[in-house]
């Protein structure tokens, strides 16, 4: 097995323990979100934007030798990390094709979490937009020709009776 597959296949797999922590990152978010717990959210936010940092890096450094083999193996220059492995040996196909896999899993399983935690947001802030319009509503002024500015008043949310 050529040192450039190893290479690549090892920053692979690397990229893959990053999304599966980011998935359990996305989880805890999850649970986090439901609970209101703001701390916990800011310090889930900071690992996850650190590995997303990382994965960038090996991002990087995988494009380099995806590269490498492109011009080894005689291949067109925008050539694909699939193509790529096509020209490559039996048990290098084998062990990228697990990875891949995994890899697919773990990105689909982000994308539903991340989704889910979207709606959660989005849902707490019209909860919260709704909260606010109800506090601070108070009168509705309107402009008449006879009888000059006319205060219609709205009920707020603290003077209701419970």
């Amino acid at each position: 097995m050529g040192t450039a597959y190893d290479s690549v296949l090892t920053l692979l797999e690397g990229q893959k323990v990053i999304y599966e922590d980011l998935l359990s990152i996305s989880k805890e978010k999850q649970t986090e979100l439901v609970k209101g717990s703001l701390e916990a959210l800011d310090s889930l936010t900071k690992r996850e934007e650190a590995l997303i940092f990382q994965a960038g890096r090996l991002e990087d450094e995988r494009f380099h030798y995806t590269n490498e083999l492109i011009t080894s193996n005689g291949l067109e220059t925008n050539a694909t990390i699939t193509e790529v492995f096509q020209a490559a040996p039996a048990e290098v196909k084998e062990r990228m094709e697990g990875i891949h896999r995994e890899m697919v899993e773990a990105l689909g399983e982000l994308d539903k979490i991340n989704r889910e935690n979207m709606s959660l947001i989005q849902q707490s802030l019209r909860i919260l937009n709704y909260t606010i319009e109800a506090i601070t509503q108070d009168k509705k002024i309107t402009y008449s020709a006879d009888e000059g500015m006319i205060g219609e008043k709205k009920s707020l949310l603290l003077d209701r009776r419970v």
